[in-house]
């Protein structure tokens, strides 16, 4: 799959060259991240749950980490934050479906300069190369979905199980050159819904399912670490074990994660095993308080490497970290996709701050299921936290990567489970910002009401599936996601001037660089008779994602039904070109 793009791989060959000539690649230790999606600590051995031996083992021979957070609960802005070291108001990445700009320092590219050889295994189309975390990385294995037009095979997936990630990572460790060091970057997806483990790792509850994906993932993360030992290599590799963000199983209301900011999704497992770290001594635990946004400059620093300026991340290779810090976190995932006001916060010693239009504060030592709210006797520590995250919106960004992921990665996404995926860039309002929208905690049960509407929909309950989806837009009406799926069983049921009308209220919105929106638009116009309209609707999908082969040939098709056979033998053109590509 997706590697280096052909600018980045001249600029990193000429680099690593005169990095060769010149010694490069540090001190010649290797580096091993693992990522486990959807992983939350209390699921593994290490930290009090079910039996994970391999990682456990891992954790003997380094230091578990008790108190590591993720900068947001959803696994592209987690990832983005763990791989550049910024948090995501300065990495831009706020939600799955969105860019990393190429202007990020990754570690894959730092290492690269320095003469590593660099892979990466990952287990889901929500990391696809698209998404901009191939940079730097020679080869970037990653499922391929279908629907687009080079993509339309039959090992076409959303998803691969950890053995088929594993069995990869290991055929590239023997094939590599031993003679340089390596970073090898493992995803392991297993643990996000739907929990279906293998036999020998089932349950009978839910959560029972999903302690069963993690255990069946750490039994093929054994087969890695063994293969390390056996080399023998382990000894001189670091190993990073993070948790990208956790999962909810009804604690405050949740179920899944992407919404909320509770301990459940926010905090994170975290394992290092470097037998050559003099700081902290291996079997020990550690309560110092750290971000994924550390790992690139403790990365660096244990690697010899020199670290990039300006990171928000921290090492804490040689020095613990100040108990002064504090470490931002959000989710936007509410205010893109449902209309929400934007949800940020702060952790740092005195306690966690969460700010939405309405806010909160708890005393995470006290009470660590943050079931007591401290705001209004905690104003001195509020005033520090919200100082923290204006501090963090004045530091410079990256620049805003030019949307390009196709409508059919992102309909890949929905299919892994997602609800809402928020492709589309625009303005973003400042974290502490007055939004007067309604807080994620407001619209928790109209949340609830929408999936459950979701699923009538699903079965072809479109009636009650509607009545739902109206109610809902009783409290909340600048719903997008909510708008759409009931335009859609507007749709299904023949309601085509309805379905428009509620469509178009999508678009007043300002949501109108979502091609989907466009092209159902599209398919009411036609059916009301309204050809011209239909065609520019069309034109606006298509502008905004002109690789979908089935709308262009609606396109032709209008066209020519217009008489505009001209235009319509052009979009002709484009198809055959389409379909020689792919």
């Amino acid at each position: 799959m997706g590697a280096v793009s052909p600018v980045h791989a001249t600029a990193f060959a000429a680099i690593a060259l005169l990095c060769a000539c010149s010694g490069g690649a540090g001190n010649g230790r290797s580096l091993l991240v693992v990522t486990l999606d959807t992983t939350r600590p209390d699921a593994l051995s290490l930290y009090g749950g079910p039996p994970t031996p391999g990682l456990e083992r891992l954790a003997r021979e380094g230091v578990v980490f008790e108190r590591a957070y993720t900068a947001a609960p959803i696994t592209l802005p987690a990832h983005a934050t763990l791989f550049s070291g910024l948090y995501p108001p300065r990495h831009g990445v706020r939600d799955n479906g969105q860019i990393l700009s190429e202007g990020a320092h990754t570690l894959a590219e730092l290492l690269l300069a320095e003469d590593y050889q660099t892979a990466a295994f990952v287990g889901a189309v929500v990391l696809d190369p698209a998404f901009g975390l191939q940079q730097g990385f020679e080869r970037y294995d990653a499922p391929r979905p279908a629907g687009g037009p080079a993509r339309a095979h039959a090992e076409a997936e959303a998803e691969r199980p950890a053995r088929a990630v594993i069995d990869a990572a290991l055929a590239w460790l023997r094939a590599r050159d031993r003679s340089r060091p390596y970073f090898l970057w493992v995803h392991l997806y297993d643990a996000h819904t739907p929990y279906e483990p293998p036999a020998e790792f089932a349950g009978q509850t839910p959560r029972a399912r999903y302690d069963g994906e993690v255990r069946s993932a750490d039994s093929e993360l054994q087969r890695l670490f063994e293969h390390l030992r056996a080399e023998p290599t382990l000894d001189e590799t670091l190993v990073l074990v993070a948790g990208d963000h956790g999962e909810g199983f009804g604690e405050h209301g949740e179920e899944g994660h992407s919404v909320h900011c509770y301990e459940t999704t926010l905090r994170v497992p975290l394992v290092v095993r470097a037998p050559f770290w003099a700081r902290l001594a291996p079997g020990s635990r550690s309560r110092e308080l750290v971000a994924l946004a550390d790992l690139v400059p403790t990365a660096c620093e244990a690697l010899g490497i020199e670290t990039p300026a300006d990171l928000d991340g921290r090492s804490f290779w040689s020095a613990a970290a100040p108990e002064e810090r504090g470490i931002y976190f959000e989710s936007f995932y509410g205010y893109l996709n449902f209309g929400w006001s934007p949800l940020a916060g702060w952790i740092d010693a005195r306690g966690k701050y969460l700010h939405a239009s309405d806010e909160r504060f708890f005393d995470l030592q006290s009470d660590p299921l943050e079931e007591r709210d401290l705001l209004a006797e905690r104003a001195a520590d509020v005033t520090r936290a919200q100082r923290g995250i204006a501090e963090l919106e004045r530091a410079p960004k990256l620049a805003a990567a030019a949307p390009q992921v196709s409508e059919a990665l992102l309909q890949s996404l929905r299919g892994l489970g997602y609800a809402a995926v928020g492709g589309e860039s625009r303005a973003l309002p400042h974290p502490l910002e007055d939004t007067g929208l309604p807080s994620p905690e407001r619209m928790r049960e109209p949340y609830a009401t929408s999936l459950s509407a979701l699923e009538l929909a699903k079965r072809g309950e479109l009636a009650e599936a509607e009545r739902l989806f109206r109610a809902v837009l009783e409290v909340n009406p600048g719903n997008p996601f909510v708008l759409d799926q009931l335009a859609v069983c507007l749709l299904q049921r023949g309601d085509f001037e309805q379905a428009a009308a509620t469509l178009r209220s999508i678009l007043d919105l300002g949501h109108r660089s979502t091609p989907g929106v466009w092209f159902k638009l599209a398919r009411c116009l036609e059916e009301l008779q309204q050809t011209p309209e239909a065609i520019e609707a069309l034109e606006r999908a298509l502008a905004l994602d002109p690789t979908r082969a089935p709308w262009l040939v609606e396109l032709a098709r209008l066209l020519r039904a217009s008489g505009r056979t001209g235009e319509a033998a052009q979009v002709e053109q484009r198809i055959a070109a389409l379909a020689k590509d792919g």
